[in-house]
């Protein structure tokens, strides 16, 4: 931390070794694991002083000694000719990131494989609570993997510390392990997102699929393949959420911060208590800057130690509430004493405004914040606002992008920062003084302490949340991209946008914003359906459906974007029931509004499907037509919207046994493909294996092989080896090898197409069963009739219960079925089966 300096004389030398390099406070602080850039900005100012902790990190970062830094005056607390001093085991890892950061560049330090999910630098004025870390040191000796202890919880009260030890055992450890991998755990959505930064932080090649599922089935695989990593789960609160997410077995340590005191047989639980009356004491003297970072206890000066250990008695020994406490303190210089004058005084009123009820914040934290509020408050209007609005998101990892792309959105004082970031870093600036957001600037996000929040979130009056939420759902509306416009390229951004638009969903809102989160929501909806999570997409869309239908009436325009979601959802599980009334609703919609109203999506092409689906063919064609007539009339013929209309419309004639009508379509819509997106795009790969079809059908098998493998490759590559897209082109490249008796090759690409279809569509879609048929053919040939039978069973009862009894595929299987039972001397099962169709 600091030392008091003993004359406010500037430090140019120092301030001038930064603007060499071209760096902000924030990223020097950033470099050195200060907490704050404020810290920098006072030893350039002389107003205080680094610790030899801090200033022989500054040397080596700069390449220079104290002298040529201007802190000539502190070279005693150096070694010689600034040797580093002999660095513990346990501090190995920031010393290395030092060492690394001195190399003179300007981008962010390089960081050691899975450390970058670690959600901030290490705490400088972490102390105590060496019992516990020894604790676990014990129990977790490198290379041991012992089942009985490698789960452990650290629990206790709100604002205790518990994330702080586990950030402190992660640094202090990180050589130890290969790696070491943070998830925030406090819901389901949260652990999902966490576990997708592990698949980028260790780089897996399932990393950027569509399918959610796929990714965090990939890390765990790497879990369980591998040893000697530290998997930390942060505000583990409902511990039943968790063995989803949890490898099995255990090859390395998992280590939950959890409130939850009950944890049955999931983990062994170390309970964290308050400070005692030394520890605390001392970390608010540090934190208040009375005393430097590596001051011993016997450097307090008595007064000031008798002071805060009264404070400390107040606030309870709560490692938050002291920071906050610490950082008024440094920030105001007002003394002990009249702080905690003014904490008894602010605490009174706090309690009388809250009438004694009981809370799930504590009482030092509701209080310590509501002076530090009242100074931000009273320093910085938009600093205050930005605390609001931060008070309604989700607390970790709020996207910059959030407030400042949508700042026109955020009310008049926040619609500065649509200027750029010089307000919003003045902002933080205030806000990081007293200690209530911090900000990680790799990630460009900030995060708030739980309590924190609930403390501001209870503070303010009903209307002022209403209000703040409002901001907040328009902000996210603006800035949360539409996926069926700007396609996979915006998963990202939306991954990191979802968790607050989940929080916003789960509050109550009036009707008056209901048609704004209704469009947020459909949204949001839109890329869960293409990250093909169902259940929450499905719930999103019937909820801003019935918010538009409440507001607006069953035939306005707006109406017509969750519809339509809400019908592709269908139709994609294979919910056609459920799927053709609400495409025609759209389909009407569209016809009676679309000319005066573009942004009511056309269902022509999606309706065409769902009938293709159903085996209608004589309606499907009619509407392809019509739509690549109205498309090619309003977009010109090379437009990249006409892809999937081409490659539907040969897939219909294909169908038909129409190859010389398919051929140039596919053709046609792959070359517009190719040149609209590039030749490893998702949606090339569509018309690549509908082609390879269309080849293999010909008998062209050269031809379609190459294909198959091509739309394989970029399917695997982009949307990832479990999407359900993927067992398109498995499922062709096995018919083909089976068409060329290459039995052995074909078998296992059958399998897993299977098992994708199943996983991910469920055992009961038609796509399921249309594998399953393929696969009852593929063991009929093999002369494996029991294999064949069983599989031609579970085909015929999905086909019929999905499709219908008189749809061609349905009569198909059953002729098949029938015909292979009379083989195998079944004749009579073969006539009942045939005789319960007619």
């Amino acid at each position: 931390m600091v030392k008091k300096a003993a004359q406010a004389t500037p430090n140019r030398l120092l301030r001038a070794a930064r603007k060499e390099q071209g760096w902000t406070q924030q990223q020097v602080a950033d470099r050195i694991g200060a907490p704050f850039p404020l810290n920098i900005s006072r030893w350039e100012n002389g107003t205080a002083s680094p610790s030899a902790y801090y200033l022989e990190r500054l040397c080596q970062l700069f390449g220079k000694n104290v002298s040529e830094l201007g802190m000539s005056q502190l070279a005693d607390e150096l070694p010689e000719k600034l040797a580093p001093r002999p660095v513990a085991p346990h501090e190995q890892q920031g010393s290395r990131a030092v060492q690394q950061s001195s190399q003179r560049e300007t981008g962010p330090p390089p960081v050691d494989p899975g450390m970058e999910t670690l959600p901030s630098a290490r705490n400088p004025f972490f102390l105590g609570r060496e019992d516990v870390l020894a604790r676990l040191r014990h129990l977790w000796q490198p290379g041991q993997t012992s089942a009985l202890n490698q789960l452990q919880a650290i629990s206790g009260l709100g604002g205790v510390g518990k994330t702080q030890v586990a950030l402190e055992y992660a640094y202090r450890y990180a050589l130890d392990y290969q790696a070491v991998l943070w998830v925030r755990a406090d819901s389901r959505e949260a652990l999902v997102s966490g576990l997708l930064s592990i698949a980028h932080a260790l780089s897996l090649p399932q990393r950027d699929e569509r399918d959610q599922g796929a990714i965090v089935a990939a890390v765990k695989g790497w879990l369980r393949q591998h040893t000697g990593w530290l998997l930390i789960l942060d505000n583990a609160d409902d511990p039943t959420l968790l063995p989803e997410f949890l490898p099995a077995p255990l090859r390395g340590h998992v280590l939950l911060t959890t409130r939850a005191q009950a944890l049955g047989r999931l983990a062994a639980r170390i309970e964290i208590e308050p400070l005692d009356l030394d520890t605390g004491p001392l970390l608010l003297l540090r934190r208040a800057g009375l005393l430097a970072l590596d001051a011993p206890l016997a450097q307090a000066e008595p007064s000031e130690w008798q002071e805060a250990v009264r404070l400390s008695q107040e606030l309870g020994g709560l490692p938050l509430a002291l920071d906050q406490a610490g950082a008024y303190l440094e920030e105001t210089g007002c003394g002990l004493p009249q702080y905690l004058e003014l904490y008894r005084s602010h605490r009174t009123g706090l309690l009388r405004h809250r009438g004694g009820v009981v809370s799930d914040h504590p009482d030092p934290v509701a209080t310590t914040w509501s002076l530090s509020f009242g100074l931000v408050e009273s320093r910085s209007a938009l600093a205050a606002d930005l605390l609001r609005l931060c008070a309604v998101l989700y607390p970790d990892a709020m996207p910059e992008e959030l407030f400042l792309q949508g700042a026109a959105h955020l009310g008049p004082t926040l619609a500065v920062l649509q200027t750029g970031p010089l307000a919003f870093n003045q902002a933080l600036a205030v806000i990081g003084s007293y200690s209530l957001l911090r900000r990680n600037s790799r990630e460009h996000t900030l995060s708030m302490h739980r309590l924190v929040q609930a403390v501001l979130f209870d503070a303010m009056s009903t209307e002022e949340r209403e209000q703040w939420c409002k901001r907040a759902i328009a902000a996210l509306n603006a800035v949360f991209p539409g996926v069926w416009d700007q396609g996979w390229e915006q998963w990202e951004q939306c991954g990191r946008l979802l968790p607050h638009v989940l929080t916003l969903a789960a509050v109550t809102v009036p009707q008056t914003q209901g048609l704004e989160l209704a469009s947020l929501l459909t949204r949001a909806a839109d890329y869960l359906l293409h990250r093909a999570q169902y259940t929450q997409a499905e719930s999103f869309y019937q909820r801003a459906l019935s918010m538009c239908e409440q507001t607006l009436g069953r035939d306005h325009a707006q109406v017509s974007l969750p519809l339509y979601g809400l019908a592709n959802l269908y139709r994609e599980q294979g919910r056609f029931e459920q799927a053709e009334p609400l495409l025609q609703r759209a389909l009407h919609l569209w016809e009676t509004l679309g000319q005066e109203h573009p942004e009511i999506p056309c269902p022509l092409n999606n309706l065409a499907i769902l009938y293709f689906e159903q085996g209608k063919y004589a309606q499907v064609e009619p509407l392809l037509q019509r739509d690549l007539h109205l498309k090619e009339q309003a977009l010109g013929p090379e437009h990249p919207k006409l892809t999937f209309l081409l490659n539907n419309l040969a897939v219909l004639y294909c169908e038909q046994g129409q190859y010389e009508r398919a051929e140039p379509l596919l053709l046609r819509a792959l070359r517009i493909g190719e040149q609209a997106y590039g030749p490893e795009h998702p949606d090339v790969a569509l018309p690549l294996n509908n082609l390879a079809d269309c080849y293999q059908e010909l008998g062209r098998f050269e031809w379609a092989e190459p294909l198959y493998q091509r739309a394989l490759r970029i399917g695997e590559q982009r949307l990832g080896r479990d999407h359900p897209r993927i067992a398109f082109p498995l499922h062709g490249l096995a018919d083909l090898y089976r068409a060329q008796g290459r039995y052995e090759q074909a078998e296992p690409l059958y399998q897993r197409a299977l098992a994708i279809r199943q996983q991910q569509l469920g055992t009961h879609h038609p796509a399921t069963g249309e594998i399953l048929h393929d696969v009852a053919c593929f063991y009929e040939l093999r002369n494996q009739p029991e294999q064949a039978l069983a599989s031609y069973q579970q085909a015929l009862a999905i086909r019929e219960q999905r499709l219908g009894p008189q749809h061609p595929r349905t009569r198909d299987t059953r002729t098949r079925y029938a015909g292979l039972l009379r083989a195998s001397g079944r004749a009579e099962e073969a006539a009942a089966l045939e005789a319960a169709s007619s």
